[in-house]
């Protein structure tokens, strides 16, 4: 079955756009508050994301569940995973 990637397509696009909301306006609170709570949602979700995947493609997925986050990332590293996203 093949994960759906639209909800984290959604969250990036929304992140940008707050990204360039501030770049206008660098001195804007709200815009800035707005930008951290995007990338916060962001960022949860790329990490829900990565585990869905992972454990689709594991052989043992019970072992996922009990990894923490940097055993995780490096998973993802070693998958080839990562490498997409560094010209976000």
């Amino acid at each position: 079955m093949a994960l759906d990637l639209t909800p984290l397509t959604n969250a990036t696009a929304r992140l940008r756009e707050g990204l360039a909301g501030y770049e206008r306006d660098t001195a804007d609170e709200q815009i800035r508050d707005g930008l951290i709570q995007r990338f916060a949602f962001t960022y949860e979700l790329c990490h829900r994301t990565l585990r869905r995947f992972l454990r689709e493609a594991a052989a043992s997925p019970d072992e996922l569940d009990q990894m923490g986050f940097a055993d995780l990332i490096r998973a993802g590293g070693e998958a080839g995973l990562l490498r997409a996203f560094r010209n976000f």
